[in-house]
């Protein structure tokens, strides 16, 4: 089985600082436990976060901690583009920045 590490590839493609990303994944680790915590308060034995490309079903039975992902609809149709046409929406991306990036220093050569 393949595995990634979408906090590496967020941090190549953005640049924004793995320091940075981690710590806001430490973060939303926090909030999650949080809203975990207060569905029990509210004697709620099952909760739904969106996280923003999908929600995570949590559950709670007996002290063990169930969860099932759901993807949104937008991850769904790229997913599915992207097994259609076999190009992902991040080469293109990468092609068209490229591309204006090559465009540019040309016009400034002439």
């Amino acid at each position: 089985m393949k595995h990634f590490n979408l906090t590496r590839d967020i941090s190549a493609v953005t640049n924004i600082p793995m320091s940075l990303l981690e710590k806001l994944i430490q973060d939303c680790i926090y909030i999650l436990s949080y809203d975990i915590m207060d569905m029990l308060k509210e004697n709620e034995t099952t909760g739904v976060v969106d996280i923003g490309f999908g929600t995570i079903t949590f559950s709670v039975d007996d002290n063990k901690l169930l969860y099932k992902f759901i993807p949104s609809t937008k991850l769904e149709k790229c997913i599915q583009l992207t097994l259609e046409e076999g190009v992902t929406p991040l080469d293109k991306k990468v092609e068209s920045k490229l591309s204006k990036k090559i465009l540019a220093t040309y016009k400034d050569l002439i």
